[in-house]
């Protein structure tokens, strides 16, 4: 059966307690485009988008994505990329849309701690703000 009739069937046919936004190899080439998960989302292919800033080219066309998500019901989680560096940014990005999700990985490398570490200072010196699916 083909992969988006069985998407279609599972996700009809059952009720989840999460958004299901498939694994990264195979949802990567939907992630942070717009059009593609405008299209995706169409055709109940998935029900939450990846957002990865760094395949799209910018902060504008990222917020698009996030928006293009949230315009068609989907949940969205930001994401980080592969070849990690120490900058911070995807957690202020993840606050600041309001997504209430980050992917950055377990706390076992330094360039993922750093991303919890900035959640944990935008929590304490911005308490007003929401955090989570708030």
């Amino acid at each position: 059966m083909p992969r988006a009739r069985s998407w279609a069937i599972a996700t009809s046919t059952s009720v989840r307690a999460a958004p299901s936004s498939a694994d990264d190899d195979q949802i990567a080439v939907k992630a942070t485009d717009p059009g593609r998960i405008a299209d995706g989302a169409g055709r109940c292919l998935f029900d939450a988008a990846l957002i990865k800033p760094n395949q799209i080219g910018t902060v504008t066309q990222t917020l698009s994505a996030v928006d293009t998500a949230r315009s068609h019901g989907m949940s969205a989680m930001i994401s980080h990329r592969s070849g990690e560096t120490l900058d911070t940014f995807i957690a202020d990005l993840a606050v600041g849309t309001g997504v209430g999700r980050i992917k950055s990985g377990a706390l076992a490398r330094g360039e993922r701690v750093a991303k919890y570490n900035r959640l944990a200072e935008i929590a304490r010196d911005r308490p007003d703000l929401p955090y989570g699916l708030a």
